[in-house]
């Protein structure tokens, strides 16, 4: 004799869920028990995943019939009486079971929940070692994600403490800078050149007529998951020429993390928020039509997509590519960006 009877119940608890089944022979003799903890889940999806889970284990166990034991009515009347009325996921999901079925003669019994408790103990023992197994998984994960943050503060405390050592040097470099900038103005003539040089204080490095101003901008790394896997995005400017990380100047009364958020709406349209601060980078580049020396600080930090296409972007981006970190680290244009993204590589190899 061929016959089978499964017993399924399945349970859902802060948003998880379990599956639990009971297959016994003819006879009424426990054959196998199957449970299984399948993570975020809506309850009308489980006792569908537990049929699902118990008709694999009579397929595999060789039965060719089989009387399904449920005290979900709605489960039957969806199997026994499809309906247009069925979501696409409960559709979805029937369809898997019927594939799964296919050979196995089966019919559905609807039984009072107290016979169904065996079945429905395996569920919830199954789905309390699941919470706590994911549970024990995030904490892991955010103390690995703190001992990082921690580590990468104390770099870069450690840089700045090393920076402030070498104020004296930078600033020789500054002038050393300044005076290549106007030797290297070809365009200007020789006459005025000099005059420029001579107006020049011999006691002082810096020149009269330029100044110096400070930028400060910030934004960052934003990413998403896609098919199990993480993607970051990219803007590029000048007809390809340059690729960068979205970023820009804060504005008056502006917090940091605001102007990342802000900066990469406009750049890209994508709304994010911020999960983690990754580096600060400083640097100098001069514009000779103002005669102004920019020591510019940029901080970069990382954040999640929220909701990808927000907004329109404001077009100062040429294109807005979506790609795998690797494959960012090779497309950037300057290197500090490249040791950004180097960073939050870091990262994302704790999130997988």
């Amino acid at each position: 004799m061929n016959n089978s009877v499964l017993y399924i119940k399945g349970c859902v608890k802060n948003g998880f869920g379990a599956v639990g089944c009971i297959i016994c022979d003819a006879w009424g003799r426990v054959v196998r028990k199957e449970s299984l903890f399948i993570g975020e889940s809506e309850p009308s999806r489980v006792d569908f995943t537990a049929l699902l889970s118990g008709l694999e284990c009579v397929a595999e166990a060789g039965y060719s019939s089989v009387k399904i034991m449920t005290d979900n009515e709605g489960l039957v009347r969806a199997m026994t009486r499809p309906s247009k009325m069925i979501s696409p996921d409960i559709a979805s999901l029937i369809n898997d079971i019927r594939e799964v079925a296919e050979g196995i003669s089966f019919e559905f019994m609807y039984v009072h929940p107290s016979r169904n408790r065996d079945a429905e103990a395996l569920a919830v023992s199954a789905l309390e070692a699941g919470i706590k197994e994911f549970r024990e998984q995030q904490e892991n994960e955010e103390r690995k994600r703190a001992e990082f943050k921690a580590k990468a503060e104390a770099e870069r405390l450690a840089k700045r403490k090393a920076d402030n050592k070498t104020d004296s040097s930078r600033l020789a470099a500054v002038a050393a800078f300044r005076r290549a900038m106007l030797f290297d103005d070809i365009a200007a003539p020789r006459t005025e050149r000099k005059k420029k040089i001579s107006s020049s204080s011999k006691n002082d490095d810096l020149i009269a007529e330029e100044r110096e101003e400070r930028q400060i901008s910030a934004g960052g790394v934003v990413y998403k998951k896609e098919g199990g896997k993480i993607l970051v995005c990219l803007i590029s400017k000048k007809n390809g020429r340059i690729w960068a990380l979205p970023k820009g100047r804060v504005l008056p009364g502006e917090d940091l993390q605001d102007t990342a958020r802000r900066e990469i709406a406009e750049e890209t349209g994508h709304l994010t928020h911020v999960s983690d601060i990754l580096d600060e980078i400083s640097y100098y580049f001069y514009v000779k039509e103002e005669s102004v020396l920019y020591h510019k600080t940029v901080y970069f930090f990382l954040l999640p997509l929220l909701q990808e296409d927000f907004c329109q972007p404001d077009g100062e981006a040429d294109s807005i590519v979506w790609m795998p970190p690797g494959d960012a680290y090779k497309k950037l244009t300057y290197i500090n960006e490249k040791e950004v993204m180097k960073k939050a590589q870091k990262i994302f190899s704790l999130l997988r």
